[in-house]
């Protein structure tokens, strides 16, 4: 029995056509995946811009007296500590669940440090 030509053909188009779909399928799902752990990588803009606006408030404590020396390095250790509290949960590349509500934590912790510093009656002599 002889195999029909036009079958062979089209048995050999429709396997090519499967191994290049396989093979962009493939592509694709790297590509999404490095995108993913590229974006889980970086800090998130909020929290850049919350640590910012910190830093700003212990600044501008500072400039217009509010804060105390002792008040003023009580804040910037605390600044510090939280830092690196950060990088060493961040060393495995991702920030867990029970680690972000531990760091968020610290974080409102720290700005009630500012703003309890800043609003009691202890002035800096100018």
């Amino acid at each position: 029995m002889k195999s029909n030509p036009v079958l062979s053909v089209y048995m050999k188009l429709i396997k090519l056509n499967c191994k290049k779909m396989k093979t962009k399928w493939f592509a694709s799902f790297i590509v999404l995946f490095l995108f993913s752990i590229a974006a889980q990588s970086q800090p998130n803009r909020i929290e850049r811009r919350f640590d910012e606006n910190q830093r700003e408030r212990i600044r501008e404590g500072w400039r217009s007296g509010e804060l105390t020396p002792r008040e003023f390095s009580h804040l910037k250790r605390e600044q510090r500590h939280l830092h690196r509290a950060e990088r060493r949960m961040l060393r495995d590349g991702r920030l867990g669940p029970v680690e972000r509500h531990r760091l968020h934590k610290m974080k409102r912790h720290c700005s009630r440090d500012i703003w309890k510093k800043k609003h009691n009656n202890e002035r800096r002599f100018r």
